[in-house]
Protein backbone atom coordinates (compact mmCIF):
# COMPACT_ATOMS: atom_id res chain seq x y z
CA UNK A 1 0.00 0.00 0.00
CA UNK A 2 2.81 2.40 0.87
CA UNK A 3 4.52 1.66 -2.46
CA UNK A 4 1.31 2.50 -4.30
CA UNK A 5 0.97 5.81 -2.45
CA UNK A 6 4.60 6.72 -3.16
CA UNK A 7 4.12 5.84 -6.84
CA UNK A 8 0.97 7.98 -7.03
CA UNK A 9 2.73 10.88 -5.31
CA UNK A 10 5.65 10.71 -7.73
CA UNK A 11 3.24 10.47 -10.69
CA UNK A 12 1.34 13.51 -9.38
CA UNK A 13 4.52 15.55 -9.07
CA UNK A 14 5.62 14.51 -12.56
CA UNK A 15 2.24 15.52 -14.01
CA UNK A 16 2.33 18.98 -12.43
CA UNK A 17 5.70 19.56 -14.09
CA UNK A 18 4.97 17.87 -17.43
CA UNK A 19 1.51 19.24 -18.30
CA UNK A 20 2.45 22.97 -18.40
CA UNK A 21 5.59 22.15 -20.39
CA UNK A 22 3.59 20.06 -22.84
CA UNK A 23 1.04 22.87 -23.21
CA UNK A 24 3.82 25.37 -24.02
CA UNK A 25 5.34 22.87 -26.45
CA UNK A 26 2.01 22.54 -28.29
CA UNK A 27 1.46 26.32 -28.39
CA UNK A 28 5.00 26.95 -29.65
CA UNK A 29 4.59 24.25 -32.29
CA UNK A 30 1.28 25.76 -33.47
CA UNK A 31 2.82 29.24 -33.71
CA UNK A 32 5.84 27.95 -35.62
CA UNK A 33 3.64 26.05 -38.08
CA UNK A 34 1.40 29.04 -38.69
CA UNK A 35 4.37 31.39 -39.15
CA UNK A 36 5.92 28.92 -41.59
CA UNK A 37 2.68 28.77 -43.61
CA UNK A 38 2.68 32.56 -43.90
CA UNK A 39 6.33 32.63 -44.95
CA UNK A 40 5.56 29.88 -47.48
CA UNK A 41 2.65 31.88 -48.95
CA UNK A 42 4.73 35.05 -49.28
CA UNK A 43 7.67 33.15 -50.77
CA UNK A 44 5.34 31.41 -53.23
CA UNK A 45 3.92 34.77 -54.29
CA UNK A 46 7.36 36.25 -54.83
CA UNK A 47 8.66 33.30 -56.84
CA UNK A 48 5.51 33.13 -58.99
CA UNK A 49 5.70 36.87 -59.68
CA UNK A 50 9.28 36.53 -60.91
CA UNK A 51 8.60 33.30 -62.81
CA UNK A 52 5.44 34.54 -64.54
CA UNK A 53 6.64 38.12 -65.02
CA UNK A 54 3.45 39.57 -63.50
CA UNK A 55 2.18 40.89 -60.17
CA UNK A 56 1.18 38.28 -57.59
CA UNK A 57 -0.72 39.36 -54.48
CA UNK A 58 -1.21 37.89 -51.01
CA UNK A 59 -4.22 39.21 -49.10
CA UNK A 60 -6.36 38.37 -46.10
CA UNK A 61 -9.63 36.61 -46.85
CA UNK A 62 -12.71 35.59 -44.94
CA UNK A 63 -14.39 33.53 -47.65
CA UNK A 64 -11.47 31.99 -49.59
CA UNK A 65 -12.75 33.70 -52.75
CA UNK A 66 -11.98 37.40 -52.35
CA UNK A 67 -9.70 39.79 -50.49
CA UNK A 68 -11.07 41.04 -47.17
CA UNK A 69 -9.35 44.47 -47.34
CA UNK A 70 -8.47 44.04 -43.69
CA UNK A 71 -5.35 44.14 -41.57
CA UNK A 72 -6.78 41.13 -39.72
CA UNK A 73 -5.33 37.99 -41.31
CA UNK A 74 -6.34 35.21 -38.89
CA UNK A 75 -9.43 34.40 -40.98
CA UNK A 76 -7.09 33.11 -43.70
CA UNK A 77 -5.22 34.45 -46.70
CA UNK A 78 -4.86 33.71 -50.37
CA UNK A 79 -2.23 34.03 -53.07
CA UNK A 80 -3.37 35.04 -56.55
CA UNK A 81 -2.06 36.17 -59.92
CA UNK A 82 -3.02 39.84 -60.16
CA UNK A 83 -3.08 40.58 -63.90
CA UNK A 84 -3.89 44.28 -63.58
CA UNK A 85 -1.76 44.76 -60.42
CA UNK A 86 -4.52 46.48 -58.44
CA UNK A 87 -4.42 44.11 -55.46
CA UNK A 88 -8.04 43.08 -55.96
CA UNK A 89 -9.03 39.57 -57.01
CA UNK A 90 -10.99 40.06 -60.27
CA UNK A 91 -11.81 36.86 -62.13
CA UNK A 92 -13.18 39.06 -64.93
CA UNK A 93 -9.65 40.41 -65.46
CA UNK A 94 -8.29 36.86 -65.54
CA UNK A 95 -6.87 36.82 -62.00
CA UNK A 96 -6.15 33.28 -60.84
CA UNK A 97 -6.06 31.95 -57.29
CA UNK A 98 -2.84 30.00 -56.72
CA UNK A 99 -3.26 28.96 -53.09
CA UNK A 100 -5.77 29.43 -50.27
CA UNK A 101 -4.77 29.22 -46.60
CA UNK A 102 -7.45 28.55 -44.00
CA UNK A 103 -8.17 30.38 -40.77
CA UNK A 104 -5.76 30.03 -37.86
CA UNK A 105 -6.54 27.47 -35.19
CA UNK A 106 -6.15 27.74 -31.44
CA UNK A 107 -7.67 31.21 -31.20
CA UNK A 108 -4.44 32.72 -32.54
CA UNK A 109 -4.41 36.14 -34.17
CA UNK A 110 -2.45 37.43 -37.16
CA UNK A 111 -2.49 41.20 -37.50
CA UNK A 112 -0.58 44.01 -39.14
CA UNK A 113 -0.62 47.70 -38.41
CA UNK A 114 -0.35 48.60 -42.09
CA UNK A 115 -0.64 45.57 -44.42
CA UNK A 116 -3.96 44.66 -46.02
CA UNK A 117 -2.17 42.90 -48.87
CA UNK A 118 1.34 42.29 -50.17
CA UNK A 119 1.86 42.72 -53.92
CA UNK A 120 5.01 41.30 -55.48
CA UNK A 121 6.12 42.77 -58.82
CA UNK A 122 7.82 40.75 -61.54
CA UNK A 123 11.17 41.92 -60.12
CA UNK A 124 10.44 40.34 -56.73
CA UNK A 125 10.12 43.76 -55.08
CA UNK A 126 6.85 44.74 -53.43
CA UNK A 127 4.47 47.52 -54.38
CA UNK A 128 3.14 49.61 -51.52
CA UNK A 129 4.17 49.41 -47.89
CA UNK A 130 6.57 47.04 -46.23
CA UNK A 131 5.59 45.78 -42.82
CA UNK A 132 5.35 43.09 -40.19
CA UNK A 133 2.57 40.63 -39.51
CA UNK A 134 2.32 39.71 -35.81
CA UNK A 135 1.21 36.18 -34.91
CA UNK A 136 -0.05 35.93 -31.32
CA UNK A 137 -1.58 33.35 -29.03
CA UNK A 138 -3.03 33.64 -25.52
CA UNK A 139 0.44 34.19 -24.01
CA UNK A 140 0.81 37.65 -25.59
CA UNK A 141 3.62 39.57 -27.23
CA UNK A 142 6.54 37.96 -25.40
CA UNK A 143 5.86 34.58 -27.06
CA UNK A 144 4.60 36.02 -30.37
CA UNK A 145 6.10 35.46 -33.81
CA UNK A 146 6.54 38.06 -36.50
CA UNK A 147 6.93 37.87 -40.27
CA UNK A 148 8.40 40.92 -41.99
CA UNK A 149 8.30 41.82 -45.68
CA UNK A 150 10.80 44.45 -46.86
CA UNK A 151 10.51 46.69 -49.94
CA UNK A 152 13.00 44.41 -51.70
CA UNK A 153 10.57 41.52 -51.20
CA UNK A 154 12.66 39.83 -48.54
CA UNK A 155 10.48 37.70 -46.28
CA UNK A 156 11.90 36.86 -42.87
CA UNK A 157 10.83 35.86 -39.41
CA UNK A 158 11.16 38.73 -36.97
CA UNK A 159 12.84 38.18 -33.66
CA UNK A 160 12.57 39.83 -30.27
CA UNK A 161 15.81 41.76 -29.94
CA UNK A 162 15.39 43.05 -26.39
CA UNK A 163 13.21 40.46 -24.63
CA UNK A 164 9.99 42.46 -24.37
CA UNK A 165 8.16 42.05 -27.72
CA UNK A 166 8.64 41.44 -31.44
CA UNK A 167 9.96 44.53 -33.20
CA UNK A 168 8.81 45.75 -36.61
CA UNK A 169 11.14 46.87 -39.42
CA UNK A 170 11.80 50.17 -37.62
CA UNK A 171 12.52 48.53 -34.25
CA UNK A 172 9.18 49.54 -32.71
CA UNK A 173 7.59 46.94 -30.40
CA UNK A 174 4.47 45.31 -31.75
CA UNK A 175 1.54 44.42 -29.53
CA UNK A 176 -0.93 41.56 -29.49
CA UNK A 177 -4.66 42.22 -29.47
Amino acid sequence: MIELLVTLAIAGIMMTVAIPSFRDFLMNSRLATQANELVLALTLAKSEAVKRGITVTVCSTSDAESCASSKTWETGWLVFVDNDGDGVLDTIDGDEILQVYSALSGGNTLRSSNLERVRFQNTGFITGASGTLMLCDARGAVEARGVTVSFQGRVRRTTDGNGDSIEDVEGVNLTCP
